[in-house]
Parts: C-alpha cells; structure tokens; sequence
C-alpha cells in the first residue's frame, strides 16, 4: 500500500509564506543576481544568516540576497567564508553584525510567532 506524504498545516503555511516572500522581493529589486550581476530568470532568495538557525530573520529583507541558481548553491552554499567575504564589500563590513542586533530586538509579535514555531 502507498502513503502520500502529508504535510503538516504549519508547514504548508511557511511554504507559502516562502513563495509570497519571494514575490515581494523580486518586485522589489532589480532581476538580477546581486553576486555575479547576471540577470536571470532562475533568481532565489537566499538569506545571508540562514533561516533555519535564525529563523526570526526568515522574512526581513535586511538578511536575504537575490542569487542565480549557479551562484547560490554553487558558491554560497559551498564556500561559505567566501560568501561572508561577499556580504561585506556587498553591504559593508559591520553588516552581520547588524543583522544579529536586529535579531536580538524582540516584540509581542515576534514572540508569538516563535511559540507558533514550537
């Protein structure tokens, strides 16, 4: 007997939340990778501090950079240094710095998303 795989509410909601997010940001800038200046049609989202070890950065646009499908997994993935070198001439040397400060500031809201992530 075959079982589909099922999908929990939460999930699906963060999977569309994704796609919304990217939508956002592609209007936002310019269609081209934000490492290699290419333009492409294959643009992700990537985030600069990783959503899944900060996942309160996940939807600010402070923390993600447009990359071509080759650039995102290819050099960010795979050499990280090399990407934290890329953030710093690309949004200046304190900037990671700037994201955890941004972190660290919490409200109401962002409280209550967390427990939603528990």
């Amino acid at each position: 007997m075959r079982y589909l795989k099922t999908y929990s509410d939460k999930g699906c909601l963060i999977k569309e939340c994704d796609k919304l997010f990217r939508q956002v940001i592609l209007k936002e800038r310019p269609h081209k990778c934000e490492w290699c200046g290419k333009p492409s049609e294959r643009l992700q989202v990537a985030h600069i501090l990783p959503k899944g070890t900060h996942p309160r950065l996940r939807y600010r646009r402070e923390n993600c950079l447009l990359l071509d499908f080759p650039c995102h997994p290819e050099r960010a993935h795979r050499n990280p240094l090399e990407f934290a070198e890329f953030v710093k001439r690309l949004k200046g040397i304190n900037y990671i710095e700037t994201l955890y400060r941004i972190e660290s500031f919490m409200d109401k809201h962002d409280k209550l998303y967390l427990m939603t992530l528990r």
